[in-house]
């Protein structure tokens, strides 16, 4: 296309959109879940995510001895790292989100179903 961009027309057309019924002009969750999904093969994993993903896998298996509370997590990062790099709770459970593992309840407590690679 030559010429100049007709700017005006644009956003007379931007404005008439969005004056339409039913208009939406933001993400939806969908929308938002499908940006992730798709961006994700373009984001950088954290050391964190990587040790996590090597000492844990999401199970299906929704028993006692598969409930992990994001304590419980630390406490086994413990065993495999330095004192000085196991991290708090907060940053486990964000690289846990960011993993997109599940999240449950077992007896009104949050936690995850997850099982012990052999390491």
């Amino acid at each position: 296309m030559k010429g100049r961009i007709p700017y005006k027309q644009m956003f007379a057309q931007a404005v008439r959109e969005l004056h339409q019924p039913n208009c939406l002009y933001w993400f939806t969750s969908e929308d938002e879940a499908r940006i992730q999904k798709h961006n994700s093969k373009y984001q950088q994993q954290s050391s964190l995510e990587e040790v996590l993903q090597n000492l844990f896998e999401p199970t299906a298996q929704h028993q006692k001895e598969h409930f992990w509370q994001v304590a419980d997590i630390q406490q086994e990062l413990a065993k495999h790292l330095r004192s000085k790099d196991i991290p708090n709770l907060s940053v486990i459970g964000m690289a846990l989100k960011s993993l997109r593992w599940s999240r449950n309840f077992r007896n009104g407590v949050r936690g995850y179903y997850l099982m012990k690679k052999r390491v």
